[in-house]
């Protein structure tokens, strides 16, 4: 059962939703002074993350020089860039999120699927949530800062109420260590048992994301579908129908059974330039469907052409999760 009307009034409405803010202007002054007392350690950042660090205090100039020497301590310590999710190396299927596409602005798309997450453990979704978030940073074109992240909360029930930590977990690394990169969240289709869960977290929730965050039903078969229309808004056409197919087939038991995303198969493929080969577009027809197209063939679970063309032009973007030797 979905949230009802009255579930969602703590939850961001219209009036709150502002995921197009204009990026504010910092002079290059105050990238300056940020510069000039910098760690050794975090001085070889580029401007662009100074600014961003800068826009995520709003212009506190010692809190951001205190945010990015954390973080470059962080970064020096963890190495997310290496982060690889072990669960997934292991047993491909035991997170669903992943990069899928853009958006019409050329952000990286991340879509995520409760149904098809076999793993819960706090640790390993930490590490699935940092090599996620590398990944879509190795997918931005120049110019381009924030991710898009689509949460389809179908298979979401009451042990994820019960587990918060990992809600909180994104919370905390994404407001430290990577401020200003969440562009617009959406969430599809809550449970009514959701509400529990967003009571727990949204004081952690800092006022820019909370502004960023917008949860919608999933209500396909309606001639109004609020749905269809917040996808339209922010993807292309051939986005869309992609992101529909995927939600629809995450809804069919007898499909998730075997639907898992495996790194090393995709990174395989894009390195041999056949990812690309058998796929027909999601925009294919019925008629094209019956000229040589199975159904079963027509969504591509992978991601949109457009991610796999990129794939393809540089395969290195999958790594280092999708060619991780792990010991035993």
């Amino acid at each position: 059962m979905s949230l009802k009307n009255k579930e969602l009034s703590s939850i961001p409405n219209e009036n709150d939703f502002q995921p197009q803010e204009e990026r504010t202007h910092v002079p290059q002054e105050q990238v300056l002074e940020v510069r000039s007392q910098l760690s050794a350690l975090a001085a070889e950042v580029d401007d662009d993350t100074v600014r961003r660090f800068i826009r995520a205090t709003g212009g506190n100039i010692p809190l951001a020089v205190k945010r990015l020497n954390t973080t470059s301590e962080w970064r020096a310590q963890v190495k997310p860039e290496l982060m690889v999710c072990k669960a997934c190396a292991k047993k491909p299927g035991s997170h669903y999120m992943h990069v899928v596409g853009f958006c019409k602005q050329s952000r990286p798309l991340v879509l995520s699927c409760a149904a098809l997450a076999q793993n819960r453990v706090h640790d390993d979704n930490k590490e699935h949530l940092i090599q996620c978030f590398e990944s879509a940073v190795k997918c931005m074109s120049p110019g381009v800062e924030q991710w898009v992240w689509i949460c389809d909360f179908h298979g979401f029930g009451l042990s994820d109420v019960m587990n918060p930590g990992i809600a909180k977990t994104f919370l905390d690394l994404s407001g430290s260590h990577y401020p200003e990169r969440l562009g617009l969240f959406l969430g599809v289709d809550p449970p009514s048992v959701f509400s529990m869960l967003w009571r727990a977290i949204q004081s952690f929730i800092d006022p820019k994301t909370y502004k960023k965050i917008k949860f919608i039903p999933y209500d396909v078969v309606s001639p109004q579908s609020k749905l269809k229309a917040e996808l339209e808004r922010w993807f292309d056409a051939e986005t869309v129908a992609w992101l529909l197919a995927d939600m629809a087939e995450n809804r069919d038991k007898a499909k998730i059974k075997s639907k898992v995303y495996n790194f090393s198969a995709v990174h395989k493929a894009a390195s041999m330039g056949q990812l690309l080969s058998d796929v027909p577009s999601p925009m294919t027809t019925a008629a094209t469907t019956a000229n040589g197209f199975p159904p079963s063939t027509v969504h591509d679970s992978r991601g949109t052409r457009q991610l796999l063309k990129r794939f393809e032009s540089c395969p290195r973007i999958l790594e280092p999760q999708a060619t991780a030797v792990l010991n035993t």
